[in-house]
């Protein structure tokens, strides 16, 4: 799946919004599912990043996203 953060707290998680099947979603995700860049260094996402992700269910039932990589930074 592809979307864009749509916020990121200082408690390291936030929201991604994606779409699915022409409806606007967001879910939940953890800074430790980001992975490091080609650099090796692990980046804290912004609002506005576009974002690799996979759905994966826990085991509470709810969605997260997890196995995240940053593709794009948004334009200043």
């Amino acid at each position: 799946m592809q979307g864009r953060v749509r916020f990121f707290t200082t408690n390291k998680w936030g929201f991604i919004e994606y779409s699915l099947k022409d409806e606007t979603k967001k879910i939940f995700f953890h800074i430790s599912e980001i992975k490091p860049a080609e650099d090796g260094v692990q980046y804290e996402p912004i609002s506005g990043c576009r974002v690799d992700f996979v759905i994966s269910n826990k085991s509470d039932g709810r969605c997260e996203a997890k196995h995240i990589r940053i593709i794009k930074w948004p334009e200043p």
